[in-house]
């Protein structure tokens, strides 16, 4: 290293020293006297030859005291610090004549702690081969500036880390060089890294990051501010170095000369994005909010029990009468309004079962009908919540009214409808019980005539005689079977038998103890899973049964043993919704299984029609009831059944029933 002023106070020293040992007492006081540590180190002893009483001032310890130790000198170094040093002072060993190194390190006090120290060094004598012999050093305590020093750059730091927290920097603009300077906030916000891609920045510069749209609005805000040499604000987007858009709030202050004249423009910039954000969601919130009351014809509301203060949305306003744009905000809503509008029976009823609530329950709800401002009577239906404290303590009361008016007419119209309709099928179901009861008698009589004409009178009817009274009996016996299938249909639909626990497995055997003799002829196979009990009516669901084996057996296929396999689930929700069936109840799935000869799957809803029929009597008797009254029964029963079927592979009835009713 090259001499420098900075090294003059060890070079006079070294002129002191001469050889490297102190001669005299003056000597001694004058470097006694010298503001720092002086020491001289033996390098070829490799031992402490000297240091001044400054050690015993600042760090405590004696010269006896530091003599004593092994490692010398080196045990003063902070232990941190100490292969450091080992590196540095290596570095004093190749120094030139009148060049001098130096380096900063802790050094320990005897009462264990520690102060900051820059050292400077040079050679004080060379030994017989040149190299240095002896080492003078002077270690000037600057603890002090390295505190000052330290609390700058925790400032610093401080500052960088709030800025980098809170999202803002501070910037210094040159009016007369244009030239601006940037906190490290700023090189954030414009995702810069300062030591890498940072430009020089200028106005211009800055200016490019503002689009084209905002960018003449913020230097007119600027210009106007000079102008009126006042304090300015402006929100504006901006596109950072990454191409990302953040949206800035700038604020500006001048400095202004002596003269009048406007020097610098400083001040602060704040990334508002998320800000600017939060606020656009809320915004469009609170517009798909006012969208949804308007479309929904409902308001909400928020009543502040303490202070006896209410709050409307837009639609209660609306659902009122009131403009809100007109009214929000000028409208005292009190328990006074809600008289005005209210009929003053729903005015009571409402208010006790808002205060039954406070007391013993948290939610309530209740309809009213109101007058609004504009003369319009309308049902309202309200639902509340009463909010609490951790003390249980009401401190709020959160609601929502819509306007079920319409709603209100609709179900009475539906509930007219239906009870005509309950009507009409009622009295449709008593004509065909009173026809096909009085059809018996007359149908008795021209059956009874008809058997005495064939008996008492055949010889003299004749073969063509005795051929048309056979068929009228065979049309009397076909009309007797319809008659009484009719009946059957109609006492099933009419049927007020109560519900029971039934057991299925029960219901089925008697079922099929009542086929009994056609299983034994035909050779039938009957087979079923273990069956639930359910709510229901045992002579309905053995009836149920009885068709559906009985028509199994019935359309058998010629030369094939009959098989009906009947199988039983439990029905998923997935299913339950799909049936439009609560998904609180449990339902089961019952499948009854032949290999019949099925029909066509076009016809499977035509074959719970009533009196309607695939195939013709002759080859397949019956009436076409049967299926109908599987149906009424089912649906009686408050589940479904349908048919699932392909010519010549049989067929599959399922029926869905509930548990419980």
């Amino acid at each position: 290293m090259e001499r420098t002023e900075n090294n003059e106070d060890l070079f006079h020293l070294k002129r002191l020293f001469g050889e490297g040992i102190v001669e005299d007492d003056f000597q001694q006081r004058i470097n006694d006297f010298f503001p720092a540590i002086v020491y001289v180190y033996d390098a070829d002893q490799q031992k402490l030859r000297y240091i001044n009483k400054k050690v015993t001032d600042v760090l405590g310890y004696t010269y006896e005291d530091i003599t004593t130790w092994n490692n010398g000198i080196l045990q003063l170094v902070f232990e941190e610090d100490q292969e450091r040093v080992k590196e540095e002072i290596q570095k004093f060993y190749d120094l030139e004549d009148n060049s001098s190194h130096l380096y900063e390190c802790r050094l320990n006090d005897k009462q264990g702690d520690w102060r900051y120290f820059r050292t400077r060094g040079t050679v004080l004598r060379r030994n017989e081969h040149g190299k240095a012999g002896s080492l003078l050093f002077i270690a000037e305590d600057i603890t002090e500036q390295f505190k000052s020093s330290e609390e700058i750059k925790q400032l610093k730091q401080l500052q960088l880390e709030t800025e980098n927290l809170l999202g803002f920097g501070v910037y210094n603009y040159d009016l007369a060089t244009g030239n601006v300077g940037w906190s490290d906030g700023i090189y954030q916000i414009l995702e810069y890294e300062k030591e890498k891609d940072a430009p020089i920045i200028t106005f211009d510069v800055y200016l490019a990051h503002v689009p084209d749209t905002d960018r003449q609005m913020l230097k007119t805000v600027i210009e106007k501010s000079i102008e009126a040499k006042s304090v300015f604000t402006v929100t504006y987007p901006v596109i950072t170095n990454k191409g990302n858009r953040k949206v800035i709030s700038t604020r500006g202050k001048l400095v202004v000369a002596d003269d009048g004249t406007v020097q610098k423009v400083v001040g602060s910039m704040l990334d508002i994005t998320q800000e600017v954000a939060r606020q656009e969601a809320l915004e469009e919130y609170q517009q798909n909010m006012i969208q949804k009351e308007q479309f929904l014809d409902f308001g909400s509301w928020e009543e502040d029990v303490n202070k006896g203060v209410m709050l409307w949305s837009e639609g209660m306003y609306r659902l009122f009468g009131y403009d809100p744009k007109e009214y929000a905000g000028r409208l005292v809503i009190n328990p006074g309004l809600y008289m005005l509008h209210l009929q003053h029976d729903d005015w009571l009823r409402s208010n006790l079962l808002r205060q039954e609530a406070i007391k013993h329950k948290n939610d309530y709800s209740y309809e009213v009908t109101i007058t609004t401002r504009d003369g319009i009577n309308k049902r309202l239906q309200t639902f509340a919540r009463v909010i609490r404290n951790d003390d249980n303590e009401v401190v709020r009361i959160i609601g929502t009214s819509r306007d079920i008016t319409q709603l209100r007419s609709y179900e009475r119209n539906l509930e007219s409808i239906v009870n005509d309709l309950n009507r009409s099928n009622k009295d449709l179901e008593e004509f065909a019980y009173i026809a096909s009861h009085d059809l018996q008698e007359p149908l008795r009589k021209l059956s009874t005539f008809s058997e005495r004409l064939v008996t008492r009178h055949s010889s003299e009817m004749g073969p063509e005689g005795k051929r048309y009274a056979e068929r009228i009996l065979a049309a009397t016996d076909n009309m007797r079977i319809l008659i009484e299938n009719l009946l059957e249909f109609s006492r099933t639909a009419r049927s007020s038998i109560p519900f029971g626990r039934v057991d299925l497995n029960t219901v089925l055997d008697q079922a099929i103890s009542d086929l009994e003799i056609i299983i034994e002829k035909t050779g039938a196979m009957i087979n079923s899973d273990r069956l639930p009990v359910i709510d229901a009516i045992p002579s309905q669901i053995q009836q149920l049964f009885s068709n559906l084996i009985g028509n199994a057996l019935k359309f058998r296929k010629e030369d094939v043993v009959p098989r009906v396999d009947i199988k039983v689930e439990v029905l998923s929700n997935t299913e339950k919704t799909e049936h439009g069936f609560a998904e609180d109840i449990n339902y089961y799935r019952i499948e009854v299984r032949d290999n019949c000869i099925g029909f066509e799957q076009e016809y499977a809803g035509k074959i719970f029609q009533i009196f309607q029929r695939l195939h013709g009597k002759v080859e397949y008797p019956g009436s076409g009831v049967g299926l109908a009254i599987c149906k009424k029964i089912a649906e009686n029963h408050r589940g479904i059944i349908f048919a699932n079927s392909k010519p010549g592979e049989g067929s599959v009835f399922t029926i869905i029933l509930p548990e419980k009713h």
